[in-house]
């Protein structure tokens, strides 16, 4: 499968993608070139500075909370660094190959929390008619009454559903194997998050690319 497919675009360019995210959050090209960088080496770093400078209380509920969700650009920059990362590049393929071997092409796939959109963009270039929902509470009520889990990986990233009957015990073993894993990130959080930042580290190539954007 080419990379191409795997990387819609403005994932493609590194010039392309700055443009972009400038013009969708307003900020100057600069700025927005040294916000992403900074999320390409931290993951979560532009949502955890916006929060602090909105007055929020990390792990509490407030009204404020969905005011933030509605304002910030962050969310842009972590999403979009996200999609570029060799890890979801992995899960990208993973679901390509997978629907690949369940779905002939020109089938209907429901792409269930999709952000930006990229993973819908991928899928439509591989010829299956896409569609992308978003979570809500109606959504949710539906993705836990109509879909069973068809296979995923030991960390749950990702999981593939269907309708109707579950996958069988072996498509899904890495699913219950990960499960008492995953719940432990609860007390072993520091440990979880040094893993998940080594997963997430970014290419060295594509860095270089981004540093030199704009410059000269």
């Amino acid at each position: 499968m080419d990379r191409p497919l795997l990387l819609p675009a403005p994932l493609t360019s590194p010039a392309d993608l700055i443009a972009t995210l400038a013009a969708c959050t307003g900020d100057s090209p600069e700025t927005a070139r040294r916000r992403f960088l900074e999320e390409s080496r931290c993951s979560g770093v532009n949502v955890r500075r916006d929060a602090e400078a909105f007055g929020l209380v990390p792990y509490v509920w407030s009204d404020r909370l969905i005011q933030f969700y509605g304002e910030t650009p962050a969310f842009l920059y972590e999403t979009a660094a996200w999609n570029r990362s060799p890890l979801k590049q992995s899960i990208r393929a993973w679901i390509a190959t997978l629907l690949q071997r369940h779905v002939p092409t020109g089938g209907r796939v429901l792409v269930y929390g999709d952000g930006l959109g990229f993973d819908s963009a991928c899928l439509a270039a591989l010829g299956y008619t896409v569609t992308s929902l978003e979570p809500s509470r109606r959504g949710q009520q539906f993705a836990v009454e109509g879909f069973r889990p068809l296979a995923g990986k030991y960390m749950w990233d990702p999981i593939a559903f269907r309708k109707g009957r579950p996958g069988r015990f072996a498509d899904t073993l890495f699913l219950r194997l990960g499960q008492p894993l995953i719940v432990t990130g609860r007390w072993l959080w520091p440990i979880h998050s040094q893993v998940a930042r080594w997963m997430l580290r970014p290419e060295r190539g594509w860095l270089r690319q981004l540093e030199g954007v704009g410059a000269g």
